[in-house]
């Protein structure tokens, strides 16, 4: 258990690199609301996150009809986590809390949830 939530911290620091430093990039350089910002770098993270923890953190080798299962699984928390940050990024900026402060917020809630959520019902052991 103590390697698997070190892997789970070592997949979220990749997934935040890629999610943070897209939002950044999108929002400070790029000139997107903050809410497209939000959505394309969690994309872009969903991606990364997938991917690592299905096959390093939890190491969920299921056959191709299970994996899809997992993939639409995953794909509707990440559809519920995107639409509820990008609600509260939207309330959040609008509030004159700075963007990046905001994403950082949003980000480390999600992962606080997200690992519940994976171990339990998406990556859950057989």
């Amino acid at each position: 258990m103590k390697t698997r939530a070190f892997r789970y911290l070592v997949s979220g620091g990749t997934s935040f690199t890629v999610e943070y430093g897209s939002f950044l990039a999108l929002y400070y350089l790029g000139h997107q609301s903050a809410v497209v910002s939000n959505t394309i770098s969690f994309i872009l993270s969903l991606v990364t996150s997938f991917t690592l923890n299905k096959y390093w953190v939890f190491k969920s080798e299921q056959q191709a009809r299970q994996v899809s299962h997992q993939l639409v699984i995953y794909s509707v928390a990440a559809t519920c986590n995107v639409l509820i940050t990008d609600v509260a990024i939207h309330w959040l900026v609008n509030i004159d809390v700075p963007a990046f402060i905001a994403k950082m917020t949003l980000i480390i809630a999600v992962a606080c949830w997200n690992f519940l959520l994976f171990q339990k019902l998406i990556f859950k052991s057989r």
